[in-house]
């Protein structure tokens, strides 16, 4: 396994994945000298609950389930809706 990640690149890597952009270079350096023992939580939960992360999963899922091939008769606004 992976040495831990440090909290700079912890949360980079907690908004790639969850939140789909890198974060603002404000908001690592923010998170990197807060000292909550908890942050990592709520980091975690503030992403899961903006709105961006529903779009970032639809394009996952799109692509994980059709494929990023644009010849396929699919509806992707359709599926990304749903």
């Amino acid at each position: 396994p992976s040495e831990i990640a440090d909290d700079a690149e912890w949360v980079r890597r907690a908004w790639l994945d969850i939140g789909g952009r890198v974060p603002d270079v404000a908001v690592v350096e923010s998170f990197v000298k807060d000292r909550s023992p908890h942050k990592r939580q709520a980091l975690v939960n503030a992403l899961l609950e903006d709105p961006q992360f529903a779009g970032h999963m639809a394009t996952v899922w799109t692509n994980l389930l059709v494929g990023r091939a644009p010849e396929r008769n699919v509806d992707r606004d359709a599926l990304a809706r749903f």
